[in-house]
């Protein structure tokens, strides 16, 4: 089994982003709706959801939200925390089974992880075929200009 299949999970994940929550998040999901003008009614699927952080502030703004996650325990954790979205334990190198969606994320540099590059072309076109057309991807990736 690969190591991030239960990684996610672990305690260790959680201290180790323990000051990430659903505050850090809101300026994402603010910069997100802005740029997209989208807001109440429309869709939205968060490839990599974990615990719903970013998902939280989507559903506030009154979008329909569809959160997917490798981890059951993060899955879990999301709906709790956001009982007005829908969660599902979900690979997301495989295209999501309900489509339409008039936004698609993936943040928190939540791609890259896998051992074959190919596995990041499948999350590619699985954030593509969940879109409507004219639908929005936003894909959020660390950079050597931003960490340096």
């Amino acid at each position: 089994m690969p190591w991030y299949t239960d990684w996610f999970g672990t305690r260790y994940y959680k201290l180790l982003y323990r000051h990430r929550n659903e505050e850090d998040a809101k300026p994402w999901v603010d910069a997100i709706l802005h740029r997209t003008a989208l807001g109440r009614g429309h869709r939205v699927l968060d490839l990599a959801c974990g615990r719903g952080r970013h998902a939280h502030w989507f559903n506030e703004a009154g979008l329909q939200v569809t959160g997917v996650d490798i981890s059951e325990e993060s899955i879990e954790e999301a709906r709790r925390a956001v009982p007005g979205a829908t969660f599902l334990v979900h690979d997301i190198r495989t295209p999501v089974p309900s489509s339409e969606f008039d936004l698609a994320v993936c943040l928190f540099t939540s791609i890259g992880y896998f051992d074959d590059s190919a596995d990041d072309q499948r999350v590619l076109a699985s954030a593509a075929s969940a879109l409507k057309a004219g639908g929005a991807f936003v894909l959020d990736l660390m950079n050597p200009h931003h960490v340096r």
